[in-house]
């Protein structure tokens, strides 16, 4: 069963196959039969699901016994979010996130957001609890930041040059690799998820991505000769930075990028608003202008940039 939200008392089960799916239908949060391991993964416009993009970390004494698929999700009534298991017709906590709270009747509810950030909220007072932010302070979760560190140690990120993307596939277990193991490569009928790292002046920007294309042509680097092109892409993506949160989806029939130029022609929803490669970026359901290091306008999913970063990079060779 597919589940939009949970409440106390309602169960996500691995053996009965049972999803949680975030509102816009781009991302999906279930668990392997055998393990309490809740993974979070991309999943296209079609329910093609692909590679996770983080997953739970259960403590080191987790419970054994899960051979009958018997692992839960649950919410309680004073929001903690709970992962265990029904072991000879008794439910076992394995363990739990949020500090819970004193609801005051209100009833919490256990979402996956838009942007893979898995939160429990209530009708009056809003998010309680959230999977890649603190919501006292404003920073990230303990396991997010560890994932945006693992990301940027494995895109090399101190060599990169300015306005350079690295894309990071996720390969379980908490381990992250480069998918350009060539400086050029073409893949037909590509199919990836996981993050696109870039360099800014700003700091990282990374870019959550589930994506497929017919044909797929890049050199990863951002330099005058670079050329990125997908030719019939789907794809659905939440970027994250200190200043920017956008999230979206787009169904297009080519994205290039060549030299200073990015074209895509296309439709698309992209939302988004904030500072991105040190730009500033209005957008809203495809719609929008940025203006910066890079100077563009996009319509209804269709765009057309110039990006000064190979000319910077010349120049100054940053």
């Amino acid at each position: 069963m597919d589940y939009q939200f949970l409440r106390p008392g309602e169960y996500l089960v691995a053996k009965n196959g049972d999803r949680l799916i975030s509102e816009n239908g781009r991302w999906v949060a279930s668990f392997s039969t055998i393990r309490d391991i809740l993974y979070v993964n991309p999943m296209d416009a079609e329910g093609n699901v692909f590679r996770p993009f983080w997953q739970t970390k259960p403590p080191a004494t987790e419970l054994k016994a899960y051979d009958n698929g018997s692992v839960y999700l649950t919410v309680s009534r004073d929001g903690q979010v709970i992962v265990g298991a029904t072991v000879n017709g008794e439910r076992k906590t394995s363990y739990a996130f949020g500090q819970g709270y004193s609801g005051d009747g209100i009833i919490p509810s256990l979402i996956l957001g838009n942007d893979g950030n898995l939160m429990v909220v209530d009708d009056q007072q809003g998010p309680k609890w959230s999977a890649f932010v603190d919501l006292n302070t404003e920073d990230d979760s303990p396991d997010a930041a560890q994932a945006k560190t693992d990301w940027l140690e494995a895109a090399n990120y101190d060599k990169l040059r300015y306005g350079e993307s690295v894309f990071i596939v996720y390969f379980g277990n908490h381990e992250y690799r480069r998918a350009d193991d060539d400086t050029i490569h073409q893949n037909l009928a590509a199919v990836k998820s996981g993050v696109i790292v870039t360099k800014n002046l700003l700091g990282p920007q990374f870019s959550v991505v589930a994506q497929a294309s017919v044909m797929d042509t890049f050199t990863h680097q951002k330099s005058i000769d670079s050329v990125d092109v997908h030719i019939f892409d789907a794809e659905a993506q939440a970027q994250l930075s200190s200043n920017y949160i956008g999230a979206g989806a787009s169904l297009n029939l080519i994205k290039t990028s060549a030299s200073i130029f990015d074209l895509t022609l296309g439709a698309g929803v992209d939302t988004g608003f904030g500072i991105k490669d040190d730009s500033v970026t209005i957008k809203a359901l495809g719609t929008g202008i940025t203006v910066g290091r890079k100077i563009g306008i996009s319509v209804l999913g269709s765009s057309f940039d110039i990006d000064a970063a190979p000319v910077l990079n010349l120049i100054f060779d940053l």
